[in-house]
C-alpha cells in the first residue's frame, strides 16, 4: 500500500487533490490494503500494526479535507456534509451530484 501511495505521489506530485484523478488513482486500493493490514495486526499489536493504523488515520484525515470531485474544501461546506463513497470509504464528496459525476468519470474502476 505504501508503494502504491509513493508511486501516486511521484506521478502526480504531493498535492493531495492530484491523487483523485478518476480511473488513475491508487488511493482506494492503498487505503483498502492499509485497512487489511490493520485488521491483521489487531491480535498482535506490534510496531508494524501501529504504523499501519497511524498511516491509515493520516490518509483518511487528508482525504476528508476536500471533495474528491470538485475539490471544494471541507471547511467551505456545512458541517457533516462531506460523505465517503459508500463502497470504498476512501474518497469523500460534498454531495450526491459530485459523487455521481466522479463515479462516471472513472472512480468506478478505482473503487475497491
Amino acid at each position: 500500500a505504501a508503494c502504491l501511495m509513493e508511486l501516486q505521489e511521484r506521478t502526480f506530485g504531493r498535492n493531495i487533490t492530484g491523487y483523485i484523478i478518476p480511473g488513475y488513482t491508487s488511493v482506494p486500493r492503498a487505503i483498502s490494503l492499509y485497512r487489511e493490514s490493520v485488521k491483521l495486526g489487531i491480535d498482535s499489536p506490534n510496531k508494524y500494526a501501529q504504523h499501519s493504523k497511524e498511516v491509515l488515520k493520516n490518509l483518511v484525515t487528508q482525504l476528508k479535507r476536500f471533495c474528491g470531485n470538485c475539490g471544494v474544501a471541507s471547511e467551505d461546506i456545512p458541517e457533516g456534509m462531506l460523505k465517503a463513497c459508500g463502497r470504498c470509504n476512501s474518497i469523500w464528496y460534498c454531495g450526491k451530484e459530485c459523487q455521481t459525476e466522479h463515479w462516471k468519470a472513472g472512480h468506478k474502476s478505482d473503487c475497491v
